[in-house]
């Protein structure tokens, strides 16, 4: 069984419950069950390359990408379905 990160929780949630969307919306973005089904490399897929890259406050961006690479890839999902 696959592990999730605390840490890409964590700054998920603090993204998401800050975005400007209804409640309803946010609840469905922060379901559990639906991070915990997907595989592990969609949730820090930016991460994977983050040695690839020299740039300054590297680390809080690769966060920012690996929440937003999820975000996108949970929109592809819903628009294949």
């Amino acid at each position: 069984m696959k592990t999730i990160l605390p840490s890409f929780i964590e700054n998920y949630t603090s993204y998401v419950s800050k975005l400007p969307l209804s409640k309803d919306v946010i609840n469905i973005l922060l379901e559990n069950d639906e991070i915990n089904e997907n595989p592990l490399f969609y949730l820090e897929y930016a991460s994977l390359f983050e040695n690839s890259f020299k740039f300054k406050n590297s680390s809080n961006k690769i966060i920012s990408l690996n929440v937003a690479g999820f975000l996108c890839y949970k929109y592809s999902l819903l628009m294949d379905s």
